[in-house]
């Protein structure tokens, strides 16, 4: 009889673990501070509202993980500069002669540890705010280290983002500026939560100098 229980408890939770399946991490990019790769993925939303998260590990204090622009000046960056992690986002007004209005978020933990870090970058993403009890229009980074979650954002408004598709990860074509250039160290789980999308087959590797094999990491 306790044979028989056994079996259907065993069927059971493969039954509910099919039904149920955990997402699996996506791929770990390895960048050595000389290329980046980018994705240009079909019918990908990238103007107003949205929620990128990945995971990276370095040692080095300077370095670019993630660029995107647009056509009439906007373009946002999450990069690391002196070791802490920054989100810049540069938004301009609709016609141009009222300036611009973005943001700047930067952590005060430094993240060159060679430790896995997650970074959640939010531009105008709807969040649920449980102590006002109510949904809010968030921007800016939320940074999980070891144990611990550091939250770096804003409620405000941004109006008229509007950026391309395509999405530069590890660097970019030129420097962002004398400091921030190629990153070096990995990347992995390259998500979007707005267009349900796991980055994991670029359009483009520089020159195929960004590998795939994170088992090994070297710092240097």
């Amino acid at each position: 009889m306790e044979i028989v229980y056994s079996v259907v408890c065993f069927c059971l939770l493969l039954a509910f673990a099919v039904a149920n399946p955990v997402d699996e991490e996506g791929p770990c990019f390895d960048f050595n501070a000389n290329s980046y790769i980018h994705f240009t993925p079909n019918n990908f939303l990238n103007n107003g509202s949205i929620h990128y998260s990945l995971k990276f590990r370095t040692t080095q204090p300077n370095g670019l993980l993630l660029y995107a622009s647009g056509r009439f000046g906007d373009e946002e960056a999450l990069f690391i500069q002196a070791g802490k992690l920054t989100y810049h986002l540069f938004n301009t007004s609709p016609t141009g002669v009222e300036g611009y209005f973005g943001g700047f978020f930067q952590t005060r933990e430094n993240v060159d540890t060679g430790d896995w870090i997650t970074a959640h970058v939010y531009r105008m993403y709807e969040v649920e705010d449980i102590f006002q009890r109510r949904s809010r229009d968030q921007t800016g980074l939320v940074v999980e280290i070891g144990d611990q979650v550091y939250r770096y954002v804003d409620y405000l408004e941004r109006d008229d983002i509007s950026i391309q598709p395509t999405v530069y990860i590890g660097g970019f074509r030129e420097p962002l500026s004398e400091t921030v250039g190629f990153f070096r160290g990995q990347i992995k789980d390259i998500r979007e939560a707005k267009n349900k999308m796991l980055f994991d087959e670029p359009s483009l590797n520089f020159r195929s100098r960004v590998g795939r094999n994170c088992f090994q990491f070297n710092p240097q």
